[in-house]
């Protein structure tokens, strides 16, 4: 009888927590705090990296064949394209 009741209770907090993320996830605040931890989550995801991983084969022959402006080129070019992605993302996700 008890079994009944825990795989009852089971089911109604899943399906109220289920029924209330979504909800929430409409609200301002809510947006906002994703926003944030995303960003946070960026801006500290090479801390939790091992140091000692090193570049992959392939971008090694590719490295030492590039002059230095060439690299600082194909960088900036990263960064923009990753800077327009965020932008889309957020704008997207503030609406």
């Amino acid at each position: 009888m008890e079994l009944t009741w825990v795989a009852a209770g089971s089911a109604l907090v899943v399906g109220l927590g289920y029924v209330s993320v979504r909800a929430a996830h409409r609200l301002r605040p809510v947006c906002w705090l994703v926003l944030c931890a995303s960003l946070f989550a960026l801006a500290t995801r090479d801390l939790f990296r091992p140091r000692e991983r090193g570049h992959p084969a392939s971008g090694a022959n590719e490295a030492a064949s590039e002059s230095p402006t060439d690299q600082r080129r194909t960088a900036d070019g990263r960064r923009t394209e990753l800077i327009s992605w965020l932008r889309r993302r957020v704008a997207d996700w503030l609406g």
